[in-house]
């Protein structure tokens, strides 16, 4: 709670002047200056005084900015690592991005996410030493050396929607890890991460689409914290997954 002063205009009518009872509130000021000009603009046939008093309340100028900096769709942001070091990825990034704004935002999600979606697949790729799986019925999209596979899915967030992004799988995907690489809305590089494929255990609902199983899950921060997570390092190539 946070504790500010507050000047308040008290009108007096008749005995109230003398006893000062039976006081109406005209307004509340933030400086008394400002209640004493709040005056001249009420009715002059009531009397009128201008006291200090104080009041509390949520400090919700700062709670607003920091949310609206810190977290969209309820996941936290920094627009840190929108340049990575890797030249020739910032490069390609930076053309899908000139894409992105020139789109209108009516369809612009439905040209550029398969777009970058195929970007991102392509970087993890380069970055872990992983091969591209062509055949789409082993139920991931890379395979690493050690013959772990990785299912990538791609987000962009949105700053209008307040549920957390949303994915759907197959019932029958089989998968090792799940590598979320999240961007902000202006295309900068967030998060990216592998998420062992336990967590969807937890966190995913099957779901019945017709003759057909789904997985459904709400990417939220626990998820992504799910223990035994990995960085997906674009700056320096480090990540080595058992």
């Amino acid at each position: 709670m946070k504790k500010s002063d507050a000047w308040v205009v008290l009108r007096l009518d008749g005995d109230a002047v003398e006893f000062k009872d039976y006081i109406a509130v005209k307004g509340v000021y933030d400086t008394e200056d400002a209640a004493q000009s709040a005056i001249h603009s009420l009715s002059q046939q009531s009397n009128y005084i201008v006291t200090r008093s104080r009041y509390y309340s949520e400090d919700q100028k700062s709670d607003i900015t920091n949310n609206h900096l810190d977290k969209v769709q309820g996941l936290k942001i920094h627009s840190a690592n929108g340049h990575t070091r890797n030249h020739g990825l910032y490069e390609k990034l930076n053309v899908i991005r000139d894409f992105w704004n020139q789109f209108p935002q009516s369809n612009r999600r439905e040209m550029i996410i398969p777009i970058l979606s195929k970007f991102t697949e392509l970087a993890i790729a380069q970055v872990m030493n992983a091969s591209i799986i062509e055949d789409s019925s082993l139920g991931g999209d890379l395979k690493l050396p050690n013959g772990k596979i990785i299912e990538v899915k791609t987000i962009i967030l949105d700053p209008e929607r307040k549920k957390s992004p949303h994915l759907q799988f197959s019932a029958e995907a089989n998968f090792d890890f799940l590598a979320i690489v999240i961007f902000d809305p202006d295309l900068n590089l967030e998060t990216s991460r592998m998420i062992p494929v336990d967590a969807l255990k937890i966190y995913a609902n099957p779901v019945s689409q017709g003759s057909h199983q789904k997985i459904n899950l709400r990417v939220t921060q626990p998820f992504l914290d799910y223990p035994g997570y990995q960085n997906i390092n674009f700056l320096n190539y480090s990540l080595n997954p058992g």
